[in-house]
């Protein structure tokens, strides 16, 4: 089900002129009706797998997952959006009901999207998305206008965007450079790969002993990433670019992107994300569940 301020779409149906205000809390009442008012409770899966209910070991995994516990040594995809948002509340500050965050949080599609979808962002336009059109790539352009439209104050865009996206417009980071704009700008490297094509068209080559190897057009040319930041950035408008694959080295990135008096801070920073090339987001799991069996 898709659901615009022209219409709701169910499956092969279209009802037009169905108006938001009046379709939300009707699918509340609807779904209330269905599964009870606890369907709302932020722990529902946990509670209803504990009692018994047909809800997937995977759905309970990757819910308790989102909080809480230790990080492996090395980055996931879940563990790096897990450590973002820690970090994103740590910068929260003011009175409750008023809560601001210097950051604005500018999220690319596929695998980008579905772990940022997860973060929470205490602010309203604090988060900017393509859940319908999914234009790959159109995150780093993005990133220039919410920095420039976001001046006073600043709202620094922390963007996040995968390898094959990212080959598609990285020149706009000299656009960023040239107006002396500071995004944060993560690209996820795993390995060159186009994990959502590949978990869309054949998921079974993430299954812990995979009969086939993947799709060949998936397979990306591997770029240094954070050396783009010697081709842009200049002496006079300075770019940093770095790479992590620890959340030791994570950490050590994000408390440099706090310290205003950090050198790194003068102009964008490109974050090269080292992931393993089998990683994938634990909320596609279902994908692998239905398919691989």
């Amino acid at each position: 089900m898709v659901s615009a301020h022209e219409g709701v779409n169910v499956g092969a149906s279209y009802f037009p002129d169905m108006q938001l205000e009046r379709f939300i809390p009707a699918l509340r009442e609807a779904l209330t009706a269905e599964f009870g008012a606890g369907a709302f409770a932020a722990d529902y899966f946990t509670q209803a797998h504990a009692a018994g209910l047909d809800v997937p070991d995977s759905t309970v995994a990757f819910l308790a997952g989102l909080v809480g516990g230790d990080y492996p040594t090395d980055l996931t995809y879940d563990s790096l959006f897990r450590h973002v948002n820690a970090f994103l509340q740590d910068q929260d500050s003011g009175p409750p009901g008023a809560r601001v965050n210097p950051f604005t949080v500018v999220s690319d599609a596929a695998f980008a999207l579905i772990g940022t979808m997860n973060l929470r962002m205490v602010e309203r336009a604090s988060y900017v998305a393509q859940n319908s059109r999914l234009s790959i790539g159109y995150s780093v352009g993005a990133a220039s206008g919410v920095a420039l439209a976001r001046q006073e104050p600043e709202k620094r865009p922390l963007v996040f965007v995968g390898d094959g996206s990212f080959q598609e417009t990285c020149q706009e980071l000299s656009t960023q450079v040239r107006h002396g704009l500071r995004p944060v700008v993560f690209v996820l490297d795993n390995e060159g790969f186009y994990g959502i094509e590949q978990m869309l068209v054949h998921p079974c080559y993430y299954a812990e002993n995979p009969s086939e190897g993947a799709e060949f057009y998936n397979n990306l040319h591997v770029w240094q990433y954070e050396r783009l930041a010697d081709v842009f950035g200049t002496d006079k408008h300075p770019m940093t670019g770095v790479s992590v694959r620890t959340h030791t080295d994570l950490e050590t990135l994000l408390t440099r992107v706090t310290d205003r008096n950090d050198q790194i801070n003068r102009g964008p920073i490109l974050v090269r994300v080292l992931l393993d090339r089998r990683d994938y987001p634990r909320a596609m799991q279902y994908k692998i569940d239905e398919n691989c069996r």
